[in-house]
């Protein structure tokens, strides 16, 4: 911890962990000190600012319960955070690191936050008997998780409750064509759970079908609506093996690498 005056008054804590486990690590933290009331019992800050944090997966549920209203006169509150270089260890899942912006209300509890990056930001907002509402908008961004599909445009809507996602209003552009879709994302101790439904409308499948195999090809126009349902201890595992109900339109393109002759012959329904 340090204290200096110059280029203005502000504190300084360096190395700072949390946890028994260390699994929130923050490189640094300034609060900027206006006054004498820093010496008060009860300490109150407009704004402090954390550089390069590190949050463990095991840590969440935590910073969700950090967030919560609290009772009482709390000894120390911050009216405003602002973090730099954020990033999440989520197993399985490489997340590029991010910003955050984050506002309190007089009883410490979250108003509202924003997190984004150089492709795609969230905006939430507390809601007492939803968790959080949020908002949220990309472009030109790759999902970190299942194929490697990048979506031209996507802007949709999402509640967040201590044991769900659930996310409406997707819409967006995907190689040309239009995406909608809603989902649903449940979490406990069986792991996670996901279902929900999408349309794809105009979609080039030329571009598209490289991201899940290459040893198929085809061209075309591609209308689709599909429900799914998956389970996995990670977010990669719910792409592994979904199941997935689909009805679709190619039109104005090619198949190849069709066997007809092995698909007739076929002992199997899904031949």
């Amino acid at each position: 911890l340090r204290f200096s005056l110059m280029p203005s008054p502000q504190l300084k804590l360096e190395r700072i962990v949390i946890g028994k486990a260390q699994d929130v690590k923050i490189e640094a933290a300034i609060i900027p000190v206006s006054s004498l009331a820093i010496l008060d019992e009860q300490k109150e800050f407009d704004e402090a600012q954390l550089f390069t944090v590190n949050i463990d997966q095991d840590a969440i549920p935590r910073l969700a319960a950090w967030a919560q209203p609290q009772t009482g006169k709390p000894g120390l509150r911050i009216n405003r955070l602002k973090l730099s270089s954020v990033k999440l260890a989520l197993r399985g899942v490489e997340l590029p690191g991010f910003e955050a912006t984050a506002v309190f209300g007089r009883d410490g509890g979250l108003q509202k936050a924003q997190l984004r990056d150089a492709k795609i930001s969230v905006e939430l907002v507390a809601n007492r008997d939803q968790g959080l509402r949020a908002s949220f908008s990309a472009k030109d961004w790759q999902p970190p998780v299942g194929p490697g599909i990048e979506i031209s445009s996507l802007t949709g809507t999402a509640v967040i409750s201590r044991e769900q996602v659930t996310v409406s209003g997707i819409d967006g552009r995907l190689y040309g064509g239009a995406l909608k879709g809603a989902a649903t994302i449940k979490w406990g101790g069986s792991g996670l759970a996901a279902e929900g439904e999408f349309s794809l409308k105009g979609t080039d499948v030329g571009q598209l079908l490289p991201a899940f195999t290459r040893e198929f090809i085809a061209s075309g126009t591609l209308e689709m609506s599909a429900k799914f349902e998956t389970q996995g201890q990670t977010p990669d595992e719910l792409f592994a093996a979904p199941r997935v109900a689909a009805t679709f339109t190619l039109a104005k393109g090619t198949l190849n690498n069709v066997d007809v002759v092995r698909a007739i012959q076929s002992p199997s329904r899904g031949g």
